[in-house]
């Protein structure tokens, strides 16, 4: 919204009440005033747009925040709950609870490798498979992906396709060393 000059003797009168008595007031008078009247009232109105703007961004963000956090904080329960049933060696409801945290947040490493250890621990291997192979595209721990790969992949018998992942952590284990050595 632009200011015009029709506009001026309204806001000069309201700027001049604000600054209550002090001897600096504006006229609309005085030589080239209304145009830096003008101007200062059309940055401000710019200013204050972009201020309008920027904390609607803020506000978005801030909400986008506490979404997040709160999905965190739902999929922290479902985690603990999981952990409880662990205890009580009810692992088919472990792994339900960790599901229920996967729903909330798909791309969490925990409950995936959880999820992996729990089914092979139930002897459902081929599933612990598929998990594991999930849990491995996360690249998060990969060495005790790789294990897991590894054990479930000798409890099916499958000994080449065991040593091939033994081999790849070796690969990977020696390059990691020469990284930082």
């Amino acid at each position: 919204m632009e200011f015009g000059k029709a506009s001026i003797a309204k806001r000069t009168s309201t700027v001049n009440k604000t600054m209550r008595g002090n001897p600096t007031t504006l006229s609309v008078g005085s030589p080239g005033m209304e145009e830096k009247v003008l101007k200062l009232l059309n940055s401000m109105q710019v200013v204050s747009e972009h201020i309008d703007v920027e904390m609607a961004n803020l506000n978005i963000h801030l909400n986008e925040i506490t979404v997040h956090t709160h999905a965190n904080t739902i999929q922290h329960k479902w985690i603990l709950k999981a952990e409880e049933k662990i205890k009580e060696k009810e692992y088919v409801l472990a792994i339900d609870c960790y599901k229920q945290a996967l729903i909330l947040q798909p791309d969490s490493f925990i409950p995936i490798y959880n999820i992996a250890v729990l089914l092979e621990k139930e002897k459902m291997l081929s599933y612990a498979k598929d998990w594991l192979t999930l849990a491995k595209l996360k690249k998060t721990d990969p060495e005790k992906v790789s294990f897991g790969l590894a054990l479930v992949q000798v409890k099916q018998l499958n000994f080449a396709a065991a040593l091939r992942e033994i081999d790849e952590l070796i690969v990977s284990l020696e390059k990691a060393g020469e990284k930082t050595g």
